[in-house]
């Protein structure tokens, strides 16, 4: 697997963009709970400390039951292998880069502006997340964080979450999924191919009320 190469941060000079408050940490029911999820988290923990320090290719199942500490026998109880690893925690990165901008749909205001805000609060994450800016900084992974994106257990979240926006709006249950749809990729759109001038929140957010909200249709 090949290291990871940076580019150009797409929002370098959003020093304005409120933080949000932190998305619970968390991945999809079913699969684990209490200690066992808790050692999960602990083991995708590992795995982003070894990207964001030594790069994809540095993750192995010994490099992450080393870095957190415990035994390579015992991480095979919870992932079949390093790829899975490296898979499970870009998707928990994702669904943290989703609640995000679900907890600003639940904000009040106009709705055409929370949706502007959304995206910004989305590219905001991404530039003060280690994980994610070197996810999305690497030559290989951001196919796997563009495919997380549309995993249907992401997507019926992200409709959930549309949900007090389509109200307002007026939107059917097929607009609120083409909206989803708008959103993911420009927010994409951004991460993967940075604006080639640097653009100030003033200005994205102006562009993205001239451009992005006519796309959704309001």
């Amino acid at each position: 697997m090949s290291g990871p190469t940076t580019h150009p941060a797409p929002t370098a000079h959003l020093k304005t963009v409120p933080t949000r408050p932190a998305a619970k940490r968390g991945e999809f029911p079913g699969l684990f709970s209490g200690k066992r999820a808790a050692t999960r988290h602990r083991l995708m923990d590992a795995c982003g400390a070894i990207i964001v320090r030594d790069g994809f290719e540095a993750v192995s199942m010994t490099s992450v039951a080393e870095e957190a500490g415990i035994t390579r026998q015992s991480v095979y109880r919870y992932f079949p292998n390093a790829r899975e690893v490296v898979r499970a925690t870009l998707t928990r990165g994702g669904r943290e880069l989703l609640e995000g901008q679900l907890l600003v749909f639940n904000e009040e205001g106009d709705p055409r502006e929370l949706l502007v805000e959304a995206i910004m609060a989305a590219l905001h994450l991404v530039e003060n997340n280690a994980l994610l800016r070197t996810a999305w900084a690497s030559r290989d992974y951001p196919q796997a964080m563009l495919r997380s994106t549309f995993d249907p257990a992401f997507a019926s979240l992200a409709l959930e979450g549309l949900r007090p926006i389509a109200l307002r709006l007026g939107w059917s249950d097929r607009e609120t999924r083409e909206a989803h749809e708008v959103i993911a990729r420009t927010v994409m759109s951004f991460l993967t191919i940075p604006p080639s001038e640097l653009l100030s929140p003033a200005e994205l957010r102006d562009a993205l009320r001239r451009r992005f909200l006519p796309a959704l249709g309001v």
